[in-house]
């Protein structure tokens, strides 16, 4: 039965980032969360991940800007390793809370067009860097503090998207060997990969042929609408635990 829900949520996961272009962790992390630990969740969402950054990282390839690169992945380098530590030491249920509170927050961001002050100084990427890098490691969702720090510096869409993906190119080849180091490419994570790997291929191909017929924007609200919705289950889910605990 775990499997089952396994591959549905690597199906969904994927049909979203082939027919929006991003959401393939936000989507999936929260709801493996909860059919699996998140010491199993997030090395297997970095494995999927690595399917799909390479070739966008390829496709905006023309408009990196090696500077920006260099210090976001700098920061996001040190803190990888604090992320990937937390995610096997940290109870579950405050991982959860932040997670919760995190998607929610980032949503509602995006939903509703906020226009964030201008960063003059590009050095405000090592900070933001940071925090993605940790996040990555922790739940392989350090997508928002980048999207908040490209926005924030007035990034032109190639800029953006190239900039971003190899980011995302240099997080998670950390990731990996930070994984690869601490032993958490378990068996059971492989053997998940290999069940769900048809799923992987049928929804990324699914979500691209769709994207043809279904308004990429329009599909981008509803699928943060869901984040949003994701995001509260995850709170309501890790308060009653937590009082419950207590």
């Amino acid at each position: 039965m775990v499997e089952g829900w396994v591959c549905l949520i690597l199906f969904l996961a994927t049909l979203t980032h082939g027919l929006s272009g991003f959401g393939l962790a936000l989507v999936a992390v929260p709801l493996l969360q909860l059919v699996v630990s998140l010491q199993v969740a997030t090395p297997l969402i970095s494995l999927v991940s690595g399917m799909t950054v390479v070739a966008m990282a390829w496709r905006y390839r023309h408009a990196l800007e090696w500077g920006s690169l260099l210090r976001l992945a700098g920061g996001a380098t040190l803190t990888i390793p604090l992320g990937v530590w937390a995610a096997a030491c940290w109870d579950e249920r405050w991982i959860a809370l932040m997670l919760g509170i995190l998607l929610v927050l980032y949503a509602l961001y995006r939903l509703l067009g906020l226009r964030l002050p201008e960063l003059g100084s590009p050095h405000w990427a090592w900070l933001f860097g940071g925090l993605s890098g940790f996040l990555s490691g922790m739940a392989n969702i350090g997508g928002p503090p980048a999207i908040i720090y490209a926005n924030c510096r007035r990034w032109e869409p190639e800029r953006f998207k190239s900039n971003l993906q190899g980011l995302f190119l240099s997080n998670l080849g950390t990731v990996m060997l930070s994984h690869t180091l601490q032993g958490n490419y378990t068996p059971q994570v492989l053997r998940l990969l290999g069940l769900g790997l048809p799923a992987i291929v049928i929804g990324f191909v699914t979500g691209l042929w769709l994207s043809r017929w279904i308004h990429p924007v329009q599909f981008r609200r509803l699928v943060l609408m869901s984040l949003v919705g994701i995001g509260l289950m995850l709170l309501g889910r890790s308060l009653s635990t937590l009082s419950g605990q207590g």
